[in-house]
């Protein structure tokens, strides 16, 4: 007599196949034993990119309308701002104003990815965009690249209703222009308080094009500490740099992974009025620094290192831009050698990235002679990698 093997079993067997998507349809169309656990890798993440992947899920929800339980990720590019052959992509858009009705099925969505969307091409009437913002208040991760709004109220409309969110990434968001905040707010129907709450941020990544201070508005309130472990901020806003030092020091003992991009201009200005300071982070492990372009003398780099205070720090990587070899003299490596010659960076590791203009003068033998005999105090104490692109 055959004995039926455990469900659990039968779980791991399928598991086991996570990463063959035509094993995992085989077990689905195989058994109903196997359908929850296969299914739950075939439509953990779905990407819709144009009509015809729009259709075909609609057909499958259709088929099997519990599909929708297993869908925790949830990818949409909408291509509306894509380039091909060099031309402006005119693509049909009907199908983006089908998503917002998926997505109200998926109740256990965690994770929505928006990328090179139009978003009035979603066309969130008021009977469509209660579900929408609902399924914007469960989410733990949002991910806007390349989205255009038509106001910045919808913009504060979602923020509005992202109190769950762990993590945060915005890379070119924009909108056509500047509307009055409104008198209410889509929170209300959804159960929350007259002030929405903070969400729980463990991650935030800010690129180059996303409105800083609309987002740090958002973020910031007085009195109260950020949470966050992970920043990647890439800053062009000079007359926001004291932004920038409230958002850094906003996060104190809780930051740990630190990116930060500045243009020249920003990076003076925040030297000119004192407003980063990394002692506020006293449990940074990883620092990168990046954006000096050579031969401009920035003295940033030097000044910040020099704030941090961390004695949990085990890696620094620093990013320049150089024409050729020659133009990493012009920085100042004496007041660089002078930071990292403190104890307190002993034992770590400091990496440069160097990225030469000019390939003719992509020496790297010349450019590791250059930095390895500038830093003599760091030698002795540190581990310093040099790298050349």
């Amino acid at each position: 007599m055959v004995r039926e093997l455990p469900q659990e079993l039968l779980d791991q067997v399928v598991d086991h196949t996570w990463d063959d998507r035509k094993a995992l349809i085989a077990c689905n169309a195989a058994s109903r034993v196997f359908v929850p656990a296969a299914r739950t890798h075939i439509f953990h993440a779905v990407t819709l990119n144009g009509s015809e992947s729009c259709k075909r899920f609609e057909r499958v929800l259709t088929g099997s309308p519990d599909v929708a339980h297993y869908v925790r990720k949830l990818k949409l590019v909408a291509h509306h701002f894509s380039y091909h052959s060099g031309a402006y992509r005119n693509v049909d858009s009907a199908w983006v104003a089908r998503v917002p009705g998926l997505i109200g099925r998926f109740r256990r969505l965690a994770e929505l990815e928006l990328e090179s969307l139009n978003w009035n091409t979603l066309q969130l009437c008021a009977a469509r965009v209660y579900p929408f913002l609902e399924a914007i208040y469960r989410l733990k991760r949002l991910v806007l690249t390349n989205v255009h709004f038509g106001c910045s109220s919808q913009i504060q409309d979602v923020l509005c209703v992202a109190v769950n969110l762990t993590e945060f990434r915005c890379d070119g968001v924009y909108w056509s222009y500047w509307s009055p905040m409104r008198q209410h707010s889509f929170a209300h129907p959804l159960g929350l308080c007259d002030e929405p709450r903070r969400p729980p941020l463990r991650r935030l990544v800010m690129r180059p094009g996303s409105p800083s201070l609309l987002f740090t508005k958002w973020l910031l309130r007085p009195g109260c500490d950020l949470k966050l472990q992970g920043v990647d901020l890439h800053w062009r806003e000079r007359e926001l740099t004291n932004v920038l030092g409230d958002l850094l020091r906003s996060t104190g003992v809780h930051l740990e992974l630190l990116f930060l991009e500045l243009s020249r201009s920003v990076a003076e200005e925040t030297l000119s009025n004192n407003c980063v300071d990394l002692s506020a982070n006293p449990n940074l492990r990883r620092v990168r620094l990046d954006g000096t372009v050579l031969p401009d003398c920035s003295h940033w780099v030097s000044t910040f290192i020099a704030q941090i205070i961390s004695t949990q720090l085990e890696a620094i990587e620093v990013g320049f831009l150089a024409p050729c070899a020659r133009h990493l003299h012009a920085f100042d490596w004496s007041s660089l050698d002078k930071a990292l010659s403190h104890p307190r960076f002993e034992g770590v590791q400091v990496t440069f990235d160097i990225s030469l203009a000019l390939w003719q003068e992509n020496n790297q033998a010349v450019v590791y002679d250059i930095i390895y005999n500038a830093l003599p105090g760091f030698r002795s104490k540190g581990d310093l990698v040099i790298g050349c692109t």
